[in-house]
Formats: C-alpha cells, sequence, structure tokens
C-alpha cells in the first residue's frame, strides 16, 4: 500500500465557526506580540529573523482574565478533539493528551519561517496544529515536504491541519506579501 503526504496530515476546514475565529482575533490581536524564538541544536531558544519571522503571543489560563480562561479551555478541548480525530483516523493506539501550549502567531508583511520540524530533543512533541485564523493577506502558504513529495496547505479562515511533529514532516511557511497572517498553534505530547 502506498502512503502519501496528504494521507498523514489531517486537514479539516472550518473547524472554527467565523464567529469564533472572529472573536478570537479581537480578543488577542491587540495583546502584546514578542519576536517568536526557535530552539537550536543545542536546546537554546533565541530569537534568529533569519530563521523565523513573525510574533507570538501566547494564550494561556490567566486567572485575571475570564476571557483568557474560556479561550484557552476552549481551544485545548479542540485541539484535544482534534487529536481524537487524526488518532481515530490512523487507528492510533494511545493518543497524546497534554496540549503543551498555545500560541497566537501574527505574520506580517514579509515574515515567515523556513523549513523546520517541531520536534527536538529539548522540545519532544508527538502531534502538531495550526488552526488559521484569517485569509484577507497574500503569501503565507504552508508547504510539507515528505522524501521526494511534497504538500501545500492552503490557508483557510478556521481551517485546522494536524501532523505528525517527527522529522519526517519538515514544513515550510512562505513569506507573507500583504496583510497579516494570524494562526494558532499548538502541539501534543
Amino acid at each position: 500500500m502506498e502512503v502519501k503526504l496528504k494521507d498523514l496530515i489531517l486537514t479539516v476546514d472550518s473547524y472554527l465557526t467565523p464567529e469564533q475565529v472572529g472573536a478570537i482575533i479581537r480578543t488577542y490581536k491587540k495583546r502584546k506580540f514578542s519576536p517568536a524564538r526557535i530552539v537550536g541544536r543545542d536546546g537554546s531558544h533565541s530569537v534568529d529573523t533569519n530563521t523565523r519571522n513573525v510574533t507570538e503571543f501566547s494564550i494561556v489560563r490567566n486567572e485575571k482574565s475570564m476571557t483568557d480562561i474560556h479561550w484557552c479551555n476552549f481551544l485545548i478541548a479542540k485541539i484535544r478533539d482534534l487529536s481524537q480525530m487524526y488518532c481515530n483516523k490512523h487507528e492510533v493506539y494511545e493518543r497524546p493528551q497534554r496540549v503543551e501550549i498555545i500560541n497566537m502567531l501574527r505574520y506580517e508583511k514579509g515574515g515567515y519561517y523556513t523549513k523546520h520540524i517541531d520536534d527536538g530533543h529539548d522540545t519532544p512533541r508527538t502531534l502538531s496544529v495550526i488552526i488559521f485564523l484569517n485569509n484577507d493577506y497574500k503569501g503565507g502558504g504552508l508547504e510539507f515536504n515528505f522524501l521526494n513529495s511534497s504538500l501545500k496547505i492552503e490557508p483557510g479562515a478556521g481551517k485546522a491541519i494536524i501532523w505528525p511533529s517527527n522529522f519526517l514532516f519538515p514544513h515550510t511557511v512562505f513569506k507573507v506579501e500583504e496583510g497579516i497572517r494570524y494562526a494558532l498553534v499548538s502541539w501534543l505530547r
């Protein structure tokens, strides 16, 4: 049986409703975003805009904000549900339960992330998740490479994708040409 890259990456259109997407963007787009870091081979965390030119905001359960608690709990439940869908599709015996973190990413004009994987010695991850929040920008496409094949994912507001975080799934976010690209990213262990 031949396995194709598109069979190993689960894509769910309209995973979040337009109302949910709009509320998340309105809630977080004015928060203080910081330059996103990368994890080096030596385990160090640093900002390297030659590799990753994007800013991020972590959505956490902040006891001072019921809004943050609501969205964090809602997104954890959605990510776990997506993980269950993926594991059921691929007959995975034991699915990962722990949602590592949820980051909202803001790729402004010129923002990108060069080819990378999400798993590493100091960041052990099992599954990776992206939920696209908008589509009113140009560029910013996502591409996976697997052996001699590639798969381009067209972003769409509310679309979710989930895939194994390991070394077999290097992926790239291409440069945003116009507008701002918002997305949520998370990982499960």
